[in-house]
């Protein structure tokens, strides 16, 4: 999915779903793993990821 993700400077962290349903870890540096709780709680509540395409916009109209 493409999508705009908060990202704060010096800090890499991102989660991914896999096809089971677990939270797993895509990519990190130690300072994200350190602040990982505050930035998780940032994305969640001050800068929410946006998908890029509307997924509902594409799809037909039911009458």
């Amino acid at each position: 999915m493409d999508c705009h993700k908060w990202q704060p400077r010096f800090l890499v962290f991102e989660l991914y779903q896999d096809i089971e349903g677990t939270l797993r870890m895509r990519k990190h540096n130690f300072l994200g793993l350190l602040f990982a709780p505050l930035i998780l709680l940032d994305r969640s509540l001050v800068h929410p990821t946006i998908a890029v395409f509307d997924t509902q916009a594409s799809s037909p109209r039911q009458p």
